[in-house]
């Protein structure tokens, strides 16, 4: 009979195996980011925007949402950010 630490563990095993690593995680969470960053970008422009870029004014917020595939800290640990830059691209 299997003892119940072998059971545990042979649990355990199998659930390691569903739980994404940190490249899995990148490539998942930076396509999220992707997909945000151009909403955020899309209804920023659709609820108030003039085209900054053409007259070579300051840009407008919507054309500055950047991704990031690091955290808010600047580390690679499977996550990504999106956001603006502090100054506007």
């Amino acid at each position: 009979m299997v003892s119940m630490a072998e059971q545990l563990d042979d649990y355990l095993a199998k659930i390691k195996r569903l739980v994404p690593n940190r490249a899995e995680r990148t490539i998942i969470t930076k396509a999220g980011a992707d997909v945000l960053q151009k909403k955020l970008a899309d209804e920023t422009k659709r609820l108030h925007y003039s085209n900054r870029i053409a007259t070579g004014n300051d840009p407008h917020l919507a054309d500055s949402v950047l991704v990031s595939s690091k955290n808010i800290d600047g580390d690679v640990d499977g996550t990504a950010t999106v956001g603006w830059a502090k100054k506007k691209q």
